[in-house]
């Protein structure tokens, strides 16, 4: 960890880094049991109280590769991905984003390449690798028209 710990501060940014055995290979992170997408280094802002983060590993198989999607920030929606995998080398993988009220989607990114055409809510990618697809979104802004009544006083 970076800056070394053991005590932080909410607010305070702190990077991991991970060092994989021979025979393994990451298949994502989870900070305070929400999935992030990063490589072999991720950058976290601690939170309030305890704040847990958990680096994905399995063993490494011939022929296998893996996948991470996510949504970032990690509120702005949900992807799912189908087939749901695991997944072999060059296969075809559709990813749908399903938006949380009040986002819009502005680009995807796989393996930290913006991906061209981004726009769609569905995109289809070849896993070939240890694959890493980012939907970047973020909030709408509302332009919502809004009176105000005041009592005794016309306009």
């Amino acid at each position: 960890m970076s800056p070394p710990g053991p005590n932080y501060m909410a607010g305070q940014q702190v990077t991991a880094t991970l060092t994989l055995n021979e025979g393994y290979v990451l298949t994502g992170w989870t900070f305070n049991g929400q999935p992030r997408q990063a490589g072999s280094q991720i950058q976290v802002t601690l939170e309030e109280g305890a704040n847990t983060l958990v680096a994905n590993v399995a063993p490494a198989q011939s022929g296998v590769v893996t996948l991470v999607a996510s949504v970032n920030p990690s509120t702005g929606g949900t992807i799912t991905v189908d087939p749901a995998g695991p997944y072999t080398a060059g296969q075809e993988v559709t990813a749908t984003l399903s938006l949380n009220p009040g986002f819009e989607l502005v680009s995807w990114t796989f393996n930290g390449e913006e991906l061209p055409g981004g726009g769609d809510n569905v995109i289809v990618i070849l896993a070939d690798g240890a694959n890493i697809l980012t939907a970047n979104v973020r909030p709408v802004d509302l332009d919502l028209p809004f009176s105000v009544y005041l009592p005794g006083i016309s306009t």
